[in-house]
């Protein structure tokens, strides 16, 4: 659960919106590692699993499930 505000935190602190289109939002970062499960909203949708190499975008909602990691790089490369 902590890591889930950590990476919530990260998104709206840290990056500013430039890059590629996703779910007709602008990508701030892809997922670089997860080990375990997590999902992603983007904006009003549903929840999604989230694997290797998906893109997250602004506003979306991360969420780490018990026991598990995620890690974003961001397009600046934080």
């Amino acid at each position: 659960m902590k890591t889930a505000w950590l990476v919530l935190v990260a998104v709206l602190l840290i990056v500013g919106g430039e890059g590629a289109s996703c779910y007709g939002q602008e990508s701030i970062g892809i997922v670089t590692s997860l080990e375990g499960v997590a999902d992603i909203s983007h904006g009003a949708g549903d929840a999604v699993f989230l694997k290797e190499n998906d893109a997250v975008s602004l506003n979306d909602r991360i969420r780490t499930k018990n026991y598990s990691k995620l890690e974003i790089t961001f397009l600046d490369k934080s």
